[in-house]
């Protein structure tokens, strides 16, 4: 401990490093070009989420929201304050998933109204990918094997996770005709 505010020695030298760094010339525009890259970069937000353990169930809000990327073909800072949906295109057949993905992109573009995570059954992650959107997989109802769990019960469980780990405002299921 350092000093009489009981504060550990490393937040005080964090804090003296700090006001330190406000005095120099170049910090206000330092501090916006590694913000902005930190707030466009899914991974270090990720990162940052973990490492502070900033949940819902923690009491706190997180600061820097863990929301997927928009994709290629919308830009902007407005864009990553879309809404998350979840599409899920289980049982989907691999030859519709790229025209169903075409068609949800172009609806994106048409939109602007959202952010698209697509769960998929079979390794078709390509398509999705293609955009710049994020693709899940979960193991598919043929491949499943434990007999302890109804694979019905783990698609709503791991989409349920996934809905909540985006937080996601909507979930869309597209039927496998």
């Amino acid at each position: 401990m350092s000093g009489d505010d009981n504060k550990p020695a490393t937040l005080t030298w964090a804090r003296a490093g700090m006001r330190q760094a406000r005095r120099l010339r170049a910090y206000r525009t330092v501090r916006r070009q590694v913000l902005g890259r930190i707030q466009n970069n899914h991974t270090a937000r990720e990162l940052l989420n973990r490492a502070f353990e900033i949940s819902a169930e923690s009491g706190f809000t997180p600061v820097i929201p863990n929301c997927p990327p928009v994709g290629r073909l919308l830009a902007g800072r407005a864009a990553t304050t879309l809404p998350v949906a979840v599409i899920s295109l289980l049982g989907v057949p691999g030859e519709s998933v790229d025209e169903v993905v075409d068609d949800i992109a172009r609806l994106q573009v048409l939109t602007a109204g959202f952010r698209p995570i697509f769960v998929l059954d079979g390794p078709h992650l390509g398509s999705p990918r293609r955009y710049g959107y994020v693709a899940e997989l979960i193991v598919s109802a043929a491949d499943w094997s434990f007999e302890d769990q109804d694979w019905e019960e783990y698609a709503a469980a791991r989409i349920g996770s996934i809905t909540a780990t985006y937080g996601a405002r909507l979930t869309l299921a597209v039927p496998a005709t």
